[in-house]
């Protein structure tokens, strides 16, 4: 990771880095990350470093028009002014190319609220989650932002999460205030992601 442009606040960009370190043969080909909820296209950005630096293929998703064209303008990957919670994943897969074991999955769509400041829709991560093809493909590091610190009336978003990826056979690695990170252990070493529990001595459900 060069100097320039490694940012401290990448602890997710960290975690996807150190977890994957020796899970690919550079032989193997490029990796790939799909982000829903791209945001800024490099500040608090996910994505920007595992792109520039490492050389990550991927696709991100925002309707922020500004955004998305400012993305579009600076990086080499697409970001996608779609919906993110109804838009159709394995098409775009297939037709991409996209791997059936992607790399990193990053759900991170902001909670809504009314001029009052009051609940907006806060589910659209869930369905975001709900819309991913996850009986299709497999991925080996996922976030998931439920945002509980900032509404506890999300918890039942956690835990219908929780639910859902647990299914699938992923493992809970760190419960952070905000967020949830997922790991494959079909493909991820033990070794690889057990340090990552103690993040969770510093925080309860």
């Amino acid at each position: 990771m060069t100097e320039n442009s490694f940012n401290p606040d990448h602890t997710v960009t960290s975690f996807v880095l150190d977890i994957l370190s020796t899970t690919q043969d550079l032989s193997s080909g490029p990796r790939y990350y799909v982000e829903i909820g791209a945001g800024h296209y490099k500040d608090g950005n996910n994505s920007y470093v595992l792109e520039k630096d490492h050389g990550w293929h991927g696709v991100s998703f925002d309707i922020d028009e500004a955004f998305v064209n400012e993305f579009n303008s600076l990086r080499s990957n697409p970001c996608l002014l779609q919906d993110a919670q109804t838009f159709d994943y394995a098409n775009y897969f297939k037709e991409q190319g996209f791997p059936n074991q992607i790399d990193f999955l990053q759900l991170d769509i902001e909670d809504s609220y009314d001029h009052r400041g009051q609940d907006g829709d806060n589910e659209r991560c869930l369905r975001a989650l709900i819309a991913v093809p996850l009986n299709t493909y497999r991925f080996s590091v996922i976030t998931f932002e439920h945002n509980l610190i900032q509404n506890f009336k999300n918890d039942w978003i956690r835990d219908v999460s929780r639910r859902i990826l647990d299914s699938f056979g992923y493992a809970l690695v760190a419960k952070l205030p905000h967020e949830d990170w997922w790991v494959d252990p079909n493909v991820v070493p033990f070794q690889n992601y057990k340090n990552f529990f103690n993040l969770n001595s510093n925080w309860r459900d």
